[in-house]
């Protein structure tokens, strides 16, 4: 069965959730939305229901990708990023929001690139959110090394970071955090 009928089974089935991705609507709809922002997708998406996966997962079908949201501390959820990777042939990304303050979103992100031509998933853990000056969101690592850029071309695989000294990761970190705080809903209003 291809990625694609098995979409549509799970969806014929009544598996998917109603909601509307907004950015207010709550923490996993923010995250979930600044993503989609990223992807250059306009589209409403449900929530599907994958049982390895976290409540807040979507697919979206024409990026070739499986975004999901928790508040669970790592490992959880990591083999199973990895294997719907390469059982689908997904992109699966996990961002996990380890702490929301006014002014900023800490966060991390686990993810397998699945749609990589002719390889095995290649995954990246404790990856982190970060926007350049023009506004172009990145997956980064810890240091230096292997990055992933978010785009209308989906999650794009880059051997050179976005950033040439630490300093520039660090500010492009915080802007991530920034806008993503931005999308928040209050505290009181987080579900």
């Amino acid at each position: 069965m291809s990625r694609a009928d098995r979409h549509r089974t799970i969806k014929s089935q009544g598996f998917y959730m109603s909601i509307i991705i907004l950015p207010t609507f709550d923490l996993e709809s923010a995250v979930l939305g600044y993503l989609l922002n990223a992807l250059d997708v306009s589209d409403s998406y449900a929530c599907t229901l994958e049982a390895a996966l976290p409540d807040a997962t979507i697919y979206v079908e024409e990026r070739g990708a499986v975004l999901t949201v928790t508040t669970t501390p790592t490992p959880l959820f990591r083999n199973a990023v990895a294997s719907l990777a390469a059982e689908q042939r997904y992109d699966v990304v996990l961002v996990r929001v380890a702490t929301v303050d006014e002014d900023i979103v800490r966060s991390s992100v686990d993810l397998s690139l699945g749609l990589l031509p002719g390889a095995d998933p290649w995954s990246m853990n404790e990856l982190e959110l970060w926007v350049s000056r023009d506004g172009a969101l990145w997956l980064v690592p810890p240091a230096f090394g292997p990055t992933v850029s978010v785009s209308n071309e989906g999650f794009v695989l880059e051997l050179v970071p976005p950033y040439q000294t630490m300093a520039q990761r660090a500010a492009g970190i915080i802007r991530a955090g920034g806008e993503l705080a931005s999308l928040m809903p209050a505290p009181g209003e987080i579900r």
